[in-house]
């Protein structure tokens, strides 16, 4: 899957030595890297290398992820007859150190006769289904700035996803008054950009998601037993196990900064 990268961190980025530490306006911090030998290839199916890529608009931007592309928004369009128009299937795929962030993503419903839910697979092959609904008469029931199931609802996304199927269901078969569009999102901190152009997300195809990352497959003590692998190379680094997937990640110890 091919997706817009966003990469945040409370470190100074660095990239390893030699290597482009950007791409357009943003930072490219090593284990990920824009060329070969800039970034932690450990013979995985999702390396941490980076596509670099011109936009049609001309802009670079970064992208994880070569050979798909995945739209993350669901949508159907309907006419008042309840005959579908227009609609799409997207799926996310993430593998062994990927994950959905549980704390900056959201699933959005915006709708008037409208269940979305979204599945699939957690940690260790567990099933999991969330879902919420949204009602309303038309668009003069909705509210711009709210999303709290009148026109549009959120739930929350568990621990541990890294795959996710979305489906839409109408209660009565989309023959009620209705807004142009049917959507779910997977969303990366913009409920708030939902809420404010509720009634006009028609030529809205992407939003941005949040996904954590780790190094490799087992704990810190693992790790370090393992010190050709070990990814925390500084003596001024330590190692912590996130809590949404496995693996870990490096900080830097109190007092210092850079790339751990």
């Amino acid at each position: 899957m091919r997706l817009r990268l966003k990469v945040a961190a409370i470190f100074v980025m660095l990239a390893a030595a030699g290597c482009p530490d950007r791409c357009g306006n943003v930072s490219i911090p090593f284990p990920f890297g824009t060329a070969e030998g800039c970034y932690l290839d450990d013979d995985s199916y999702d390396s941490f290398i980076i596509n670099c890529s011109r936009t049609p608009a001309g802009d670079t931007v970064p992208f994880w992820g070569l050979n798909s592309t995945a739209v993350f928004i669901f949508h159907y369009c309907y006419a008042q007859n309840g005959t579908i128009v227009s609609s799409n299937d997207p799926w996310i795929r993430l593998y062994n150190k990927w994950r959905v962030s549980n704390t900056a993503n959201k699933f959005v419903v915006v709708g008037c006769d409208t269940t979305g839910s979204i599945y699939g697979q957690r940690l260790d092959d567990r099933f999991y289904k969330i879902g919420c609904t949204a009602m309303c008469g038309g668009e003069d029931d909705v509210e711009k700035g709210s999303c709290s199931g009148l026109g549009c609802c959120q739930t929350s996304i568990p621990k541990h996803v890294n795959k996710v199927d979305i489906s839409l269901e109408s209660n009565h078969n989309y023959t009620r008054r209705a807004m142009p569009a049917r959507r779910g999102a997977l969303s990366s901190k913009v409920v708030k950009i939902i809420e404010e152009n509720i009634t006009n997300l028609r030529n809205v195809e992407m939003l941005p998601m949040v996904i954590n990352w780790f190094v490799g497959e087992g704990n810190c003590r693992e790790a370090k037993a393992n010190s050709s692998a070990y990814a925390c190379k500084s003596v001024n680094s330590k190692c912590y196990e996130p809590d949404n997937g496995f693996g870990y990640r490096c900080n830097c110890a109190p007092g210092y900064q850079g790339n751990p």
